[in-house]
């Protein structure tokens, strides 16, 4: 009996996992003159059908009737299609991931953060609780917690000052696309600085470095945003491909790094470490 190893197998799925993958990337990135000929031609094709339909409505020429009406129904039908999946939100062209990136970081971001700190609403009925999205607006603004961002338009990371728990937090979140680098700054006075801050955050980086996978560098340096001394800690996680595109990862990363930085933050308060200058 004929058996197919196990390399031979990994071999075949990531060569039909490659295929896919060059299918769809084909499917997306189809040139605009492609996608200008398909509609008109789906137009042109639909106002002609439509145009026989009317002029033999009422003559003895069914068959010519007919075909005309399959063939309007099939080019009407093709250009619905067509316009959903060269127009859709899965637009995976440089400016449009570029300007994803922006969304993400000026907006998606820096909404999860305001619930760093918020204040704890009082017990009610569970059947008067509103989940509207005018609720959630309004709660939103009524959080203690305030965001200062510093963002190019077009670069792909962006620096936050976070004013939660009566502590100041600065991060930077970079997006590459689909690897993203959340980088955290403690103020330092030299070298000497890093391993002490190291050992005594281990504990709090862990939340990153041994439950959601991610790498983790240390630095010290002089930061161009203020021009201070820093002991920086980097970390660093490849995501899906279609990261950009997946509202689900997108939020699942913004809410889990509101929940770090509000563990961070509780966790240099008590051990007494600063978090600004």
């Amino acid at each position: 009996m004929f058996r197919v190893s196990a390399e031979s197998s990994n071999r075949i799925d990531c060569n039909q996992l490659r295929m896919r993958d060059m299918e769809h990337k084909n499917f997306i990135y189809t040139p605009i003159w492609v996608r200008i000929l398909s509609i008109g031609a789906l137009a042109v094709t639909l106002v002609m059908s439509l145009f026989v339909t009317w002029s033999y409505l009422d003559t003895d020429k069914d068959t010519w009737v007919l075909v005309a009406m399959s063939l309007a129904q099939v080019s009407a039908s093709g250009l619905a299609f067509v316009l959903v999946i060269f127009y859709s939100s899965r637009d995976a062209g440089v400016a449009g991931l570029r300007q994803k990136t922006n969304t993400f970081l000026c907006r998606v971001i820096p909404r999860v953060l305001l619930f760093i700190d918020f204040p704890k609403p009082a017990a009610a009925d569970w059947k008067k609780a509103k989940t509207s999205g005018g609720r959630i607006r309004k709660d939103l603004a009524n959080s203690p917690t305030t965001i200062a961002i510093k963002k190019i338009s077009g670069d792909n990371s962006a620096l936050y000052t976070v004013n939660a728990l009566s502590e100041r937090l600065t991060l930077r979140v970079q997006v590459n696309v689909w690897e993203l680098t959340v980088s955290y700054y403690f103020p330092a006075q030299s070298e000497a600085d890093l391993e002490r801050l190291k050992g005594q955050l281990d504990w709090a980086m862990s939340r990153f470095t041994q439950i959601a996978g991610y790498k983790e560098s240390w630095y010290f340096s002089e930061e161009e945003f203020d021009q201070q001394t820093y002991v920086s800690v980097h970390l660093t996680k490849n995501f899906d491909r279609d990261f950009l595109d997946d509202d689900r990862q997108k939020l699942n990363f913004a809410q889990d790094l509101a929940a770090s930085s509000r563990s961070l933050i509780k966790e240099c308060k008590a051990r007494g470490i600063a978090l600004s200058h």
